[in-house]
């Protein structure tokens, strides 16, 4: 269950402690506290205490998240760490206003760690995420490193990577704490302390001591110390001790170097002992030569060749002073313990002497008679301080001297061959005597080194004592003698042996060999990685060597020279790198004897990342669009446009840039966070086009180009040309009477840009606006009003909208009263340019109206003109006020023959701000319904013409008045002096321009859309070839002239 602390309104900023244990000592069992992961940014740990304190003051929305902390030790070669969470709940209810005003760090000290000996290494990164700066954690920070910088030894540039500027030795200096300060672009600043560990890389050898030589007794006990070897490490690594090659007689304590004897030792057997003496640091060997001298005890007694009773044979006829007999005896102990002396014991001194050395018995008197024999003893005693004796009892037969026989080999010299893994004791040749001579005899070997080897029974059977190795020695050459003769009169046999190689080393792997290779794709082919050195000393093909892997080269990018041990590189192949675990490169060297002995070896792989093509960064998309509104803060983070690997990582060293990129822009240079450095202006720019760099620190490019696309807001609410509107109403005027016009300009561009007008106020009902031209209409007859007074004035109010968000209002004055103005004086314009510009309308289409009715009266019979009472038995129809600003009744239709003024209508406004609800103060339907239902007839579906009031006499004047073009003189009041003070007429042109394309349209067979009706009312329209092209009920009528209708018959 994880560890809680709640947020409370009492602002504590001591948090609670960390506890933690280690049971290493020293340096290995010191604890640094550190805080791995606080989404919210407010705590941090004191590493030295473990406090966990509160590090920032600010408003938290989020009511629970996680936070990890961390413990970790103080190992020179590695660190171990483990790690907890921490539940934390937010209570607070109070809001803090606590403002900063220079970055924070939100730690009091950050803990990092770096190998030694790399130049331009990574160490952390201080990102702008790590402190606080006025709310904005993107804002432009710049880092300086003002102390605990020894030797210049770090660096840290603006996007708060600190790295190395050289090759740091742990040995010197192992320990760092940098004070760093943060400076914002306002001037103000903070600091911190990052305290830094070089860990101590093993990048030098065990050392030893040069070694002199041990002398040891050979009576010395098994387990008994030695010596103590001591190799030193400069690293501090722990050092492991083997002898190599394995010795019978010694071993070493694995972690201290102390050497044992676990065999007991013999002089006589072996005399010198070297041991090869490693010491190995976890990935470097050193080896050292460690000389035993053995100490030569008198541990052996003399031993009589022969064995300890003898017997010899003397003819009687022997002369006086002859040589009888020699006895041997050997000492295997070595100097004065290894001289003999011999002496006779209990033996008849007048007939026998015995030479003290040489052991030469004489014969000093005549012989003895045959058939008699004499007993004597003799001693050999060695020299030592305690002499060791032996004793032998010698019996000397007298015989006839005419029957004695010297007994003599068959072979003056014989040869023999073994292997040398012949069995002990197991007989491999046999020594023969001429003329079956009887046996046994006793054999002797003189030669101290052979006797110990070899051994001859008194049947000639020849044995080894011991094993013999080739390699030690391949050849023995010794003599044999008859120990019952003497010297003179005996015979010797030399025998020579040879030594056959057997199989039996194993081949030994030396110090030298590689145990890491490098490996990277830029490397050549057949480049040499490394080499295996071994020996074998068997010998020819017992002892020569072969060379394989046998496993981890599953790509096979590298290869070794099965002779010589060489390994070189093949090829690259980018599936070891998506390898979770790498393999090591296993190495099998054999012998070619048989049966083959082999050995193996473990080279590490390393693969060199960093300089891997595919952590070379690129861009997943080549063009990146964002769109950012224009009313985006700036210092704010807009995109991130970070770049990957192939592995999908980000790299550590990588830095970003922009080129031809406007003033307004700016990237993070570690995390390639675009950020908005100045405002955006949809009016003066919609969009930005520019390009990102991402370099790593092998200087590998990746571009991508950028689009920046700004959203515009409707900043500006549009403003009215005037605070108020006054305007004059006559209680004559009648529906569709234009009462004035509102303008409202908007300085925004685009749709935001765009006015619409809506009217609010008492009395509605009777007034409409147009949500497009702001153009103010009648919508109710003023002659059904009973106007109580001589002057009616009511206040309406006109709102102009952008948006939902932007708008302005403007007052109208409506004065209503029984103003004597004559039916013209109801369109009267406030800018004499009007006139103009409907004078020139005028007369184009009295032109255009003359030259089509001559065309058309000279192609057609004078019986056409019959037909002119059958025109336009069709629908009447109302002026279109359809798309008036709505939200009240319509006025009940009354038939007028007013002459109705020009309509500025955008028949596609339907998105007012009002809508129409189409019923008169009677409750009678509206023009929209009454006209679905034909109760009203019209001449003409668009021109708003009466039938009644169309006749053969109608003049051209009178049916432009009927459809909504108003001659000249209406728009002039030839009571004023002068003419009326000039507006913007941009309402007006556009409304003329308007009815000009209604009336002649783009082509011949311009067609004018019928009235559009609201909601959900239609107006059904007979179907009639005379006035429509096709059979869509939808389709807008032929428009014809006036001229052409009255020629017709």
């Amino acid at each position: 269950m994880l560890d809680t602390i709640r947020l409370t309104d009492e602002l504590n900023t001591h948090i609670m402690k960390l506890e933690a244990k280690d049971l290493d000592s020293g340096r290995n069992g010191e604890l640094l506290f550190n805080l791995l992961e606080d989404e919210m940014g407010i705590f941090d740990v004191i590493s030295d205490t473990g406090d966990l304190v509160l590090a920032k003051i600010t408003n938290v929305d989020k009511p629970e998240w996680i936070i990890t902390v961390s413990v970790q030790d103080n190992g020179a070669y590695r660190i171990l760490s483990s790690t907890r969470q921490i539940r934390v709940v937010n209570e607070r209810k109070k809001k803090i206003t606590k403002n900063l005003e220079s970055p924070m760090f939100l730690k009091q000290k950050y803990i990092g760690h770096v190998n030694e000996n790399i130049r331009g290494e990574f160490v952390m990164q201080l990102g702008n995420n790590d402190f606080s700066s006025f709310g904005k954690s993107d804002a432009p920070i710049s880092f300086s490193i003002i102390g605990g910088n020894k030797d210049s030894a770090f660096e840290i540039d603006n996007a708060g990577r600190i790295k190395t500027t050289k090759e740091l030795d742990a040995e010197i200096e192992d320990n760092y704490s940098l004070n760093i300060i943060a400076l914002n672009e306002y001037s103000r600043s903070s600091s911190t302390i990052c305290h830094i560990k070089v860990l101590n890389l093993n990048d030098n050898l065990p050392f030893f001591a040069v070694q002199r030589p041990k002398k040891i007794s050979e009576s010395i006990l098994i387990g008994t110390q030695i010596a103590v070897v001591n190799a030193n490490d400069a690293d501090g690594d722990l050092i492991y001790y083997s002898i190599n090659p394995a010795s019978e007689y010694f071993e070493v304590e694995k972690f201290t170097g102390a050497i044992f004897l676990k065999q007991s030792l013999d002089y006589e057997t072996i005399k010198e002992h070297e041991l090869g003496i490693q010491a190995y640091d976890g990935e470097h060997v050193a080896t050292t030569f460690l000389k035993i001298i053995v100490i030569d005890e008198n541990d052996n007694k003399p031993t009589f060749i022969g064995g300890s009773f003898q017997q010899i044979n003397i003819a009687d006829n022997s002369p006086p002073n002859a040589n009888i007999h020699t006895v041997i005896a050997k000492d295997n102990d070595d100097s004065f313990n290894g001289q003999i002396t011999y002496a006779l014991i209990n033996s008849p001194s007048d007939y026998f002497s015995l030479n003290s050395t040489s052991g030469v018995i004489k014969l000093l008197k005549k012989p003895i008679v045959e058939g008699t024999h004499h007993i004597m003893m003799i001693s050999a005693s060695d020299k030592g301080v305690i002499p060791q004796t032996s004793i032998l009892t010698l019996k000397v037969q007298s015989i006839s001297g005419s029957e004695m026989r010297i007994p003599q080999f068959r072979e003056s010299s014989i040869k023999f061959a073994i292997l040398e893994d012949h069995p002990v004791y197991e007989t491999f040749g046999k020594l023969e005597l001429k003329e079956n001579y009887r046996m046994p005899l006793e054999f002797v070997i003189k030669d101290i080194d052979a006797a110990k080897i070899f051994h001859i029974n008194n049947e000639g059977y020849i044995s080894l004592k011991r094993k013999v190795d080739r390699e030690t020695k391949s050849s023995y050459l010794f003599n044999v003698y008859l120990s019952q003769y003497n010297d003179n009169r005996g015979e010797t046999c030399s025998v020579s042996l040879n030594v056959i190689d057997v199989n039996d080393n194993f081949p030994v792997l030396l110090a030298n060999s590689t145990k890491k290779i490098y490996l990277n794709e830029n490397l050549s082919k057949d480049t040499i990685l490394g080499k295996i050195y071994a020996v074998d000393l068997d010998f020819q093909r017992n002892g020569a060597i072969g060379y394989s892997i046998l496993s981890g080269n599953d790509f096979n990018m590298v290869s070794i020279n099965s002779e010589n041990g060489v390994i070189k590189f093949e090829k690259w192949d980018d599936q070891i790198i998506y390898q979770k675990n790498l393999q090591d490169l296993v190495i099998l060297v054999k012998d070619h004897g048989t049966p083959q002995k082999m050995n193996v070896i473990v080279v590490s792989v390393v693969i060199d990342i960093k300089t891997w093509s595919g952590m070379a960064p690129f861009f997943v998309m080549p063009t990146f669009v964002f769109y950012v509104s224009e009313d985006t803060l700036a210092n704010t983070v807009i995109a991130s446009t970070q770049a990957v690997s192939r592995f999908g990582i980000h790299g550590d060293d990588w830095t970003y840039s922009l080129t031809n990129n406007p003033s307004n822009f700016g990237v993070n240079i570690a995390t390639g966070y675009l950020i908005l450095k100045e405002p955006l202006d949809y009016e003066k720019k919609t969009s930005y086009d520019f390009q990102i760099i991402v370099q790593d620190a092998k200087e590998r490019k990746a571009i991508s180009r950028i689009v920046i696309e700004v959203i515009s807001v409707d900043e500006f609410a549009p403003a009215f040309t005037k605070p108020s509107y006054t305007f004059k109403l006559s209680t004559s005027a009648d529906v569709g009477f234009v009462i004035g016009s509102v303008k409202a300009v908007d300085n925004d561009s685009g749709s935001h840009g765009k006015v619409t007008y809506s009217i609010h106020g008492s009395n509605v009902k009777m007034i409409g606006i147009d949500p497009t031209s702001g153009v103010l209409m009648l919508r109710e007859s003023m002659t059904n009003k009973i106007i109580k007074a001589n002057k009616t004035l009511e206040h309406l109010i006109v709102e102009a909208a952008s948006s939902a968000t932007q708008s302005s209002r403007a007052n109208i004055y409506l004065e209503i009263g029984h103003f004597d103005l004559p039916p013209s004086d109801s369109l009267l314009v406030e800018d004499f340019s009007y006139i103009i510009i409907i004078s020139a309308v005028c007369f184009v289409i009295l032109a255009v109206i003359c030259t089509l009715g001559c065309m058309r009266l000279c192609k057609d019979s004078p019986n056409n003109t019959k037909r002119v009472q059958n025109l336009y038995e069709t629908q009447k129809r109302m002026p279109d006020i359809s798309n008036i600003s709505a939200g009240f009744d319509s006025p009940k239709y009354i038939k007028s023959n007013v002459p109705l003024p020009p309509i500025p209508f955008n028949t596609a406004s339907s998105n007012s701000s009002q809508d129409f609800s189409m019923y008169d103060k009677n409750g009678d339907s509206t023009v929209a319904f009454r006209l679905s239902r034909h109760e009203n007839n019209r001449s003409h579906p668009d021109s708003g013409i009466d039938q009644d009031n169309l006749s053969i006499n109608t003049t051209v004047t009178e049916y432009l008045s009927q459809i909504g073009v108003t001659p000249l003189n209406k728009y002039f009041d030839s009571s004023l002096k002068k003419p009326l003070p000039k507006h913007d007429s941009s309402d007006f042109n556009d409304f003329m321009y308007t009815k000009v394309d209604e009336i002649l349209g783009s082509s011949s067979n311009y067609q004018i859309k019928g009235p559009p009706i609201l909601s959900s009312y239609t107006t059904q329209i007979p179907r009639s070839s005379t006035y429509f092209r096709n059979e869509d009920l939808n389709a807008s009528p032929q428009f014809r002239s006036i001229i052409s209708i009255l020629g017709r018959k």
